[in-house]
């Protein structure tokens, strides 16, 4: 599978390979503010970490205004031990360079997430302020133990930047 991605960071594939499911996605844009959810499945998720859903589909632009983030639990998170989670962005390759892996929050416990209703309002260090200079893709690390079952919807709502270049130097 061969592609390129758009200068609006739209990764177009060609090929004769099956696209993945979406995973992440932009569903819908209320004027300035933007919504992407993503689906968080521990079968997909490694103690390693990186871009939730395996792939990158959906950025979050450098220099966007973070005003909300959510992780609303559908099915219950079990480790067997005690798990936590860190959301936050990373680069299209998985790596942390010049983004935070906990800026969305950081150690959420699986008291938190072990039951299927719950919703987790995320404090990180990006919640109510501007992400750096790096556009970067919603991601996921766990510390200490994989989860066997699980699943739910990161929501994150953010303004991006009025113009593409604000946080150029």
């Amino acid at each position: 599978m061969t592609g390129r991605r758009n200068i609006d960071g739209l990764y177009l594939e060609y090929g004769t390979d099956k696209t993945a499911v979406a995973d992440v996605g932009v569903p819908c844009t209320y004027g300035a503010e933007s919504e992407v959810i993503c689906t968080l499945e521990a079968s997909r998720m490694t103690l390693t970490g990186g871009l939730i859903g395996g792939r990158p589909n959906t950025t979050i632009p450098a220099g966007s205004y973070i005003k909300d983030v959510r992780l609303v639990v559908t099915e219950a998170f079990d480790s067997g031990t005690t798990a936590t989670l860190d959301l936050g962005l990373c680069l299209e390759t998985g790596a942390y360079t010049g983004l935070d892996e906990d800026g969305f929050d950081v150690a959420i416990a699986e008291t938190a997430i072990d039951t299927a209703g719950k919703v987790v309002v995320c404090d990180g260090a990006y919640v109510g302020t501007t992400t750096g200079t790096v556009a970067g893709y919603p991601s996921y690390d766990l510390d200490t133990a994989v989860y066997t079952t699980g699943k739910g919807y990161l929501i994150i709502t953010f303004v991006p930047p009025l113009y593409p270049d604000q946080t150029a130097n």
